[in-house]
């Protein structure tokens, strides 16, 4: 199976696929874990077993905080649903949002490059849903111990950073107009609806 996340943003279309298998290889079609989130839709069996064990399905609602600014990231979420809003805080107490994540990924992720806090909150935007929460460390350590879940984790934050980027354009290139289309898709792409 294949799948592919896909950002729209001033600079055209981005498609990443997150199927970590070989070509020709079997993907099973039993997932130990049941989820629309779509990382852990595209785990290999052997990387569901990994983390199936230490993994929670926890309720979101609005405004909770999944990552404080500098803070001890403990958990990291798979969102099944809804929208988490990135926010950087600038030096005189304003916060911008700088990207976002819906089913199609995990908070947390300057876990797995080598920082247990990160520069910037998080928080549930579009609440009333639920994620697949998991220790910090226990995913850090499978990210180790598990190539093809380092690829797809890998292939996500690159996605993020190029989404990051196209934000960066959109706020210092547009009008008002051109930011709020910027604006406009992604949490309509990311919510599931029943």
């Amino acid at each position: 199976m294949h799948r592919s996340l896909i950002y729209q943003g001033a600079g055209g279309c981005l498609a990443f696929a997150l199927s970590p298998q070989p070509r020709g290889r079997k993907v099973s079609h039993d997932p130990l874990i049941e989820s629309p989130n779509l990382i852990i839709k595209a785990l290999s069996h052997p990387d569901q077993e990994l983390l199936a064990p230490h993994l929670e399905r926890v309720p979101l609602e609005r405004d909770d905080v999944l990552a404080r600014t500098n803070e001890h990231i403990r958990h990291m979420y798979f969102l099944e649903g809804g929208v988490a809003s990135m926010t950087a805080l600038s030096t005189d107490g304003e916060r911008t949002e700088i990207g976002v994540i819906g089913f199609e990924g995990v908070s947390g992720l300057s876990q797995v490059l080598g920082s247990n806090c990160s520069p910037h909150e998080t928080f549930m935007q579009i609440g009333d849903t639920h994620a697949l929460r998991i220790d910090s460390g226990r995913f850090a350590a499978a990210f180790e111990q598990s190539q093809s879940l380092r690829q797809i984790v890998l292939r996500l934050i690159h996605t993020s950073m190029v989404q990051m980027s196209q934000s960066a354009v959109a706020y210092a290139r547009f009008q008002i107009e051109g930011r709020l289309a910027r604006c406009a898709l992604p949490p309509e792409n990311r919510t599931i609806r029943g």
